[in-house]
């Protein structure tokens, strides 16, 4: 029962749960089945147990932008909104251009009423270009209509349906 094995055996057949908590029992050092565990646990809606592996795999992996990702974004989930800013902004450090991270942070900002941070970091992702162009107007737009700048905000609702189309959220802000 070599951990190495079994843990290459958890991942790659997504039986991972009781495997990777023999791996840890049988070398508590296995750090990585940490942020699988997280992952599992976040999948079958268990946000706390989930925060906590992920956690322990932050502490002895913290710059792993995987891990700092899923971080920020299951403590946004659990509505630490500071926390998961703290996170996003370790995963900017990490990876500055991160699309991923740059739309959980400006979220994040959006929720936490800072509007005007919010859509800075917005508009650097329209300057990046290619990703989540849709995503970055659609929240320009909700930003907006929360500054109640209602003709600004039906203007970057009407890029947001450019990108995302199909999107029923663009489309109720309209």
């Amino acid at each position: 029962e070599s951990p190495p094995v079994l843990y290459k055996y958890a991942i790659s057949t997504g039986d991972d749960r009781e495997i990777l908590e023999r791996v840890l029992t049988l070398e508590p050092r296995f750090h990585e089945s940490h942020y699988c565990l997280g992952k599992e646990a976040l999948e079958a809606n268990d946000l706390y147990g989930g925060e906590a592996h992920l956690a322990m795999a932050h502490e002895y992996f913290p710059d792993s932008l995987p891990i700092v990702t899923k971080l920020a974004e299951t403590v946004f989930q659990m509505g630490e909104l500071e926390r998961s800013l703290e996170f996003y902004d370790k995963a900017l450090a990490l990876a500055p251009t991160d699309r991923e991270a740059l739309l959980g942070k400006a979220i994040c900002l959006s929720f936490l009423t800072r509007h005007d941070d919010a859509m800075l970091v917005l508009h650097e992702m329209i300057d990046l270009g290619q990703w989540y162009l849709g995503e970055a107007h659609y929240w320009l737009a909700w930003n907006e209509h929360e500054l109640r700048r209602i003709e600004r905000a039906l203007s970057y609702v009407e890029q947001a349906k450019k990108y995302i189309p199909m999107d029923t959220e663009a489309r109720t802000l309209s």
